[in-house]
C-alpha cells in the first residue's frame, strides 16, 4: 500500500514539493484500503515522507520535468514466444528520449534491474530507434 501511495501522489500532484500531501494522502486511500489496513495513518505519513523525498531529489525532479510526464503506461510485449504486461510507473517522453522511471519503497533487489529491462524492451519495441533511458528510484532509506 505504501508504494500504491506514494504512485497515487506522484500521479495527482508530479512533483511539486508545495503540494499538501499529507492531507491528500489519506483521501487517495480507497474505502477497502482503509478499512483492510488498521495502520492507514501510519502508512499515509509514510508516504507522504516519501513523496516529500521524491521531490527532494533534483536530479529526478529534472528528469521528470523535461518533458511529457505519462503516469500507469500499461504495456504488452511478446518475449520469447510469450506475452508479457505490465504497468510503467512513469514515463517522461523527452525530444531526444523516452526515460522510464521506475520508483521503489523498498530497497533494491535484483529482480527489480530485470523489471526495468523488461519495460525498456517494451518502450523499443513502441518507440523503434529511439533512445530510451532507464532509472529505478529507490526511497527506501528516505522512509525509514
Amino acid at each position: 500500500l505504501l508504494g500504491t501511495l506514494v504512485h497515487r501522489l506522484v500521479r495527482r500532484f508530479g512533483l511539486d514539493s508545495t503540494a499538501d500531501v499529507d492531507a491528500a494522502a489519506m483521501d487517495l486511500l480507497e474505502p477497502g484500503e482503509i478499512v483492510d489496513i488498521p495502520e492507514s495513518a501510519t502508512v499515509c505519513a509514510q508516504a507522504a515522507h516519501a513523496f516529500r523525498a521524491l521531490c527532494s531529489m533534483a536530479d529526478v525532479r529534472d528528469l521528470y520535468h523535461g518533458g511529457t510526464a505519462l503516469h500507469e503506461v500499461p504495456f504488452t510485449l511478446r518475449l520469447d514466444g510469450r506475452i508479457v504486461r505490465g504497468t510503467i510507473d512513469c514515463l517522461v517522453v523527452k525530444d531526444d528520449a523516452i526515460v522510464v522511471l521506475e520508483f521503489k519503497t523498498g530497497r533494491e533487489r535484483p529482480e527489480h534491474a530485470f523489471q526495468v529491462d523488461l519495460y525498456g524492451k517494451a518502450m523499443q519495441a513502441v518507440h523503434p530507434g529511439r533512445r530510451v533511458d532507464l532509472r529505478v528510484i529507490y526511497l527506501g532509506d528516505a522512509i525509514n
